[in-house]
C-alpha cells in the first residue's frame, strides 16, 4: 500500500497537477479500484480539508476507507 502525506496532494496541486491542468490525475487518484493500495491517514485528512478549493472539496468526496486512522500501527507502517 502506498501511504501518501499532505504533501503529496498539496504540491501537485500547486504545482504540477492541478484540477485545471491534470483533472485525470485526480480522477485516477480516487478510483475506487485504488482501495487497499492508495490511501492517507486521517491526520492529513485534516490538514488537506482546512481550507476552501478544489482540493478540499475532492479530499472530501473520498470515501472512509481512503483515510485510514491514526492508530499506532498505521503509524509504524508509515
Amino acid at each position: 500500500m502506498h501511504l501518501l502525506d499532505a504533501n503529496a496532494f498539496m504540491e501537485a496541486n500547486r504545482l504540477y497537477n492541478g484540477f485545471d491542468i491534470a483533472p485525470g490525475f485526480w480522477t485516477w487518484l480516487g478510483d475506487p479500484s485504488h482501495v487497499g493500495q492508495v490511501a492517507s491517514i486521517d491526520a492529513v485528512k485534516d490538514e488537506v480539508t482546512a481550507g476552501t478549493g478544489d482540493l478540499v472539496d475532492w479530499a472530501r468526496a473520498r470515501p472512509a476507507s481512503f483515510w485510514l486512522t491514526d492508530t499506532d500501527a498505521v503509524l509504524l507502517a508509515m
